[in-house]
């Protein structure tokens, strides 16, 4: 059995060095962006460290060497009043495309969003894209009024590169 494991910013040593002592039980890790909502506690303990954003990228890097799978986490249940904004859209596609130039892009993100779901697909409409979700899927009825249909799964939405 392999596992999923979530990125820590340790103190006292690089996290890709744990991962590579467990490797044979580890198969992906997942992280959050520093400075997005994703569900998580913030890296650099909530505190602006944009320092942890070159130390996130290291152990990246590191990690990506080894072969594991990285998953980003867009996994908030809520963006505020940037839900559906072009803020949102302009920070997922910067994150990603940033991610893209260091070599280092996602092979899955994980989002609890339909917007960021949408925009993930629409940024890189050649990807595999798998939506799974726990929110739903929202279908027009008769007239103006929406109807939410149960979903099929427990899982959020993942755009799998």
């Amino acid at each position: 059995m392999k596992f999923a494991v979530g990125f820590q910013d340790l103190e006292q040593e690089n996290f890709s060095d744990l991962v590579a002592d467990y490797r044979f039980a580890v198969e992906e890790v997942y992280f959050p962006w520093p400075g997005v909502a994703s569900g998580r506690p913030a890296l650099g303990g909530g505190i602006p460290d944009w320092s942890c954003q070159s130390r996130l990228a290291e152990n990246l890097a590191a990690i990506r060497a080894m072969g594991e799978k990285l998953d980003l986490l867009f996994n908030a249940n809520c963006f505020g009043s940037e839900a559906i904004s072009e803020k949102l859209k302009d920070q997922l596609c910067s994150i990603l495309d940033f991610l893209g130039s260091q070599k280092l892009a996602p092979e899955i993100v994980t989002t609890a969003s339909p917007f960021a779901a949408k925009i993930i697909r629409h940024f890189s409409p050649a990807r595999k894209y798998a939506p799974q979700s726990t929110c739903g899927s929202i279908r027009r009825s008769r007239g103006s009024r929406t109807r939410r249909r149960k979903s099929r799964s427990n899982r959020a939405p993942r755009a799998t590169w």
